[in-house]
């Protein structure tokens, strides 16, 4: 994916009538790949974070199309049409995931707690096995 980033190669659709979702799981490389996607295909990009990007769905047109976000399955029954779709993900090991949120938080300030703290307090749920 580093030599996809760093030379802009395009990530190619394999039907013309394509479907790409990506599952982002927090803290398992989304961003970059959210790069990537967007960066390729900005105009058959679509970002999903709100209730109304949903809505977005039933009104795709042909052609392939790049949907990311945190997703759940399923949600490619929204778009019209018999598409192939492919739903991709990234994942990393638990306690890397768990150590790289926290620094992340700690650094953004959003996190007063240490680790020992954040660990013996805080649930954090696993997005990889949702």
């Amino acid at each position: 994916m580093h030599h996809l980033l760093r030379h802009g190669e395009p990530f190619a659709p394999r039907h013309e009538d394509s479907l790409c979702l990506f599952h982002h799981i927090p803290k398992c490389a989304g961003s970059s790949f959210n790069a990537l996607l967007r960066r390729s295909h900005a105009e058959r990009f679509i970002h999903l974070d709100q209730p109304a990007d949903y809505e977005r769905l039933a009104r795709l047109g042909s052609g392939p199309w790049f949907l990311s976000g945190h997703i759940v399955w399923g949600c490619h029954a929204a778009v019209p049409g018999n598409r192939r779709t492919a739903y991709v993900t990234f994942l990393r090991d638990p306690h890397r995931t768990f150590l790289s949120l926290h620094h992340y938080l700690w650094k953004s300030g959003r996190m007063q707690k240490d680790l020992e703290q954040y660990l013996l307090t805080e649930h954090q749920p696993n997005h990889m096995v949702r």
